[in-house]
């Protein structure tokens, strides 16, 4: 085969080649009938929240740059972590959403306001709390924009971390961790007027003198209040 007849048939494979890739995209960019929307989440964030983000309701007719934009209003959503769509063979779109989780409670001093935080530090809600169930962590954590950059907050967490494996019995009834602006922190308990100073960072031996310092002080009958203080190389206690 000659020179010229080889670059004829390099050239009309190319354009075939061109043509099949044309033929795919007309053929997905062609609008879908959504039949059925079906939501789907791992957290706090409800089908009707979905739907409004998303601008997508049954009987919408879709192309995939439409369902790619869905995906991106949703992924700004502050508690959505990721995104997914997929089309099922009867016709309905099928939305998960991977929410971030919420890990702790957070309120910069001084002022008032009451941040729901990941594991990261991001900002979920503020205010309105859903997880009321965790920690209350204060003190002067500095936010820029929607995450706290702290490092004294970043220990707090790992801190918790290290209790809930640990000292279970402990994580549930610390109400509040207090960050001192000078260094060292004063810990709340639920349910009982005791008031905990302890240094920082808060190790693993401070947990389990606190631990053993409650279990004393409950068989003793003066858990109902008074101050503990870790701080020494001794416990110390006063009514």
């Amino acid at each position: 085969m000659s020179i010229g007849m080889e670059r004829m048939a390099l050239g009309f494979g190319a354009l075939l080649i061109l043509a099949a890739l044309a033929l795919f995209f007309l053929e997905n960019d062609e609008p879908r009938l959504i039949r059925e929307l079906k939501v789907e989440s791992t957290g706090e964030i409800s089908r009707e929240e979905v739907l409004l983000r998303s601008q997508l309701k049954e009987g919408d007719a879709v192309r995939p740059g439409d369902i790619e934009r869905a995906r991106r209003k949703l992924e700004k959503l502050a508690r959505v972590k990721e995104a997914r769509f997929r089309w099922e063979e009867s016709g309905a779109l099928r939305v998960s959403i991977r929410e971030r989780r919420c890990a702790a409670l957070v309120r910069p001093l001084p002022g008032g306001r009451i941040f729901e935080v990941d594991e990261s530090l991001r900002v979920l809600a503020r205010d309105v709390p859903s997880c009321s169930d965790l920690p209350l962590f204060s003190g002067p954590f500095q936010r820029r924009d929607d995450t706290f950059g702290d490092s004294r907050l970043r220990s707090l967490l790992g801190l918790w971390a290290e209790l809930k494996r640990s000292y279970p019995i402990l994580e549930k009834r610390i109400s509040e961790v207090r960050l001192k602006r000078g260094g060292g922190m004063i810990l709340y308990l639920a349910g009982a007027r005791l008031r905990v100073e302890a240094s920082e960072p808060f190790r693993f031996r401070d947990a389990h003198r606190l631990y053993a310092s409650l279990a004393y002080l409950e068989s003793q009958g003066a858990f109902s209040g008074g101050k503990l203080d870790l701080r020494g190389t001794d416990a110390v206690f006063a009514p």
